[in-house]
């Protein structure tokens, strides 16, 4: 059976959330956060952005397991219209295309750049038709 783009973001969560770190934005988080993982602050820690935290000895760890994931979306994107299609339709309808009509953060929210979508011929048809069936379905003409 195929992964669907909802099954494989869940997947992800899952794997992302388990995974030893923590965020916080003053002492009193940072302090939990660092129970939490089951370090103190004489282990050396890395700042991954947005607040969160790990332990510098599972660096590379963490960015493996975002490469991998990059790499499943990237690889069903290219090898799976179905995976394509049902993405594009989902985040066209996350992010409100029907109010804004920019295209632009749903493209972002798929990871397809441009230059992407010029490389793939099929990928580029998957992503127009999944954008005009989500306007016929919303009566977009």
């Amino acid at each position: 059976m195929q992964t669907t783009y909802l099954d494989l973001r869940k997947e992800h969560s899952k794997e992302l959330n388990s995974f030893p770190m923590f965020f916080a934005f003053d002492e009193k988080q940072f302090e939990e956060g660092l129970a939490k993982i089951g370090a103190t602050k004489e282990d050396k820690l890395v700042h991954i952005g947005g607040g969160g935290y790990i332990k510098k000895d599972q660096l590379e760890a963490f960015k493996e397991m975002l490469e991998r994931h990059n790499k499943q979306h990237q690889d069903n994107m290219v090898s799976d219209e179905d995976y394509t299609y049902h993405m594009v339709k989902y985040e066209l309808a996350n992010h409100e295309y029907l109010v804004s009509y920019d295209l632009e953060p749903t493209l972002e929210a798929c990871n397809i750049t441009k230059e992407l979508l010029n490389a793939n011929t099929n990928l580029k048809n998957t992503v127009n038709k999944a954008i005009k069936d989500y306007k016929a379905e919303n009566d977009i003409i």
